[in-house]
């Protein structure tokens, strides 16, 4: 019988870049990203800790609205909070 282990992960809703904001150094506007809709196979992932980034400026884009998702539906244990998160965050270089 094989002995149970420990082992750490992350479960991620993932970023995409939105490609109908123009952004760049040539259009002189930070890159935006939202998160991938909830309906993709890759929206979610499961990340090793060791892995991530621990640091990244994502700065909200208010005038965009908050970003309405039913993540209780796709079975997750956590409370989701509606006004957690925004439509859009720009990322900082």
């Amino acid at each position: 019988m094989a002995t149970p282990t420990s082992m750490d992960l992350l479960w991620v809703h993932w970023f995409e870049i939105d490609q109908a904001h123009q952004a760049g150094w040539k259009a002189k506007r930070l890159y935006r990203v939202q998160f991938v809709p909830n309906n993709e196979s890759s929206a979610f992932g499961f990340l090793d800790p060791d892995d991530v980034i621990h640091g990244a400026h994502l700065i909200p884009c208010f005038d965009k609205g908050l970003f309405v998702a039913l993540l209780v539906a796709l079975g997750s244990k956590w409370d989701y909070c509606p006004s957690a998160n925004w439509k859009y965050y720009y990322v900082n270089q």
